[in-house]
């Protein structure tokens, strides 16, 4: 799941490497979590992601000019299918999105479907869903993930622990009421709409098709000039 190179996949039932995984491009990954995730501040150049050490000087100007991105990583395990059908131990990538959504709960345990999904202004944003809790005798130990993510970024300075600088989307609901004045009518309520027609109306109209049958027999769809007589659509000669 990682966009970064791999090396032959291992055997089914032999030991992996702690690898750092985030959600994939396109499809969904269950991941269950073993802890709570741990953040830190990144810049983005032409390289990719570089650590941010903070204020305090440390950070090179010109990628401490950048914006400032957040990422959380937690010790999890994501299920493999196929050939493996297992749970394989990785470093799990946290988004500002998706920290979203999981900030404030204990993880342990914790099953979600986490995929990509328009987001507010239709960019991919990566969400999840809770879908399971596995019990805890099913749950391997936990482990420190700093060492991994320390080992990608080259062992460089970094804040440790942070919490994103990005306050969480206020979501309140709708309330229901009146039109305002300038508003006629709501359009569900004109394309549920029946007709307005006033039954006296309505019994002229059937009166005067009843009239028209009697005379006419059947009032033809569409009269055609064919050879100088007029003829119907289906075919029987019309009198004028």
């Amino acid at each position: 799941m990682s966009k970064s190179r791999r090396g032959p996949a291992p055997l089914p039932g032999a030991s992996v490497a702690i690898r750092i995984e985030s959600c994939p491009k396109e499809g969904k990954a269950a991941v269950r979590f073993l802890g709570r995730y741990f953040g830190t501040f990144t810049h983005h150049n032409a390289k990719g992601s570089v650590p941010c050490p903070g204020d305090n000087g440390e950070c090179p100007a010109a990628a401490h000019k950048a914006r400032k991105i957040w990422k959380g990583f937690a010790p999890a395990e994501y299920y493999r299918g196929g050939q493996y059908g297992d749970w394989c131990p990785c470093v799990w990538e946290v988004t500002e999105n998706l920290n979203e959504i999981l900030d404030g709960l204990t993880l342990r345990g914790t099953v979600w479907e986490i995929s990509r999904v328009p987001g507010e202004t239709g960019k991919p944003e990566v969400s999840g869903v809770l879908i399971a809790t596995a019990a805890e005798r099913d749950l391997r130990p936990t482990f420190d993930v700093f060492p991994h993510v320390a080992r990608i970024y080259g062992f460089r300075p970094m804040q440790w622990d942070v919490k994103s600088h990005i306050p969480p989307r206020l979501r309140l609901d709708p309330v229901k009421g009146d039109a305002p004045p300038n508003v006629q009518s709501r359009p569900t309520e004109a394309a549920n709409r029946q007709d307005e027609r006033t039954p006296e109306e309505t019994a002229r109209i059937r009166a005067m098709l009843d009239e028209g049958r009697k005379v006419f027999g059947r009032v033809p769809a569409k009269v055609v000039p064919i050879n100088g007589h007029a003829h119907t659509m289906n075919g029987k000669e019309a009198h004028s």
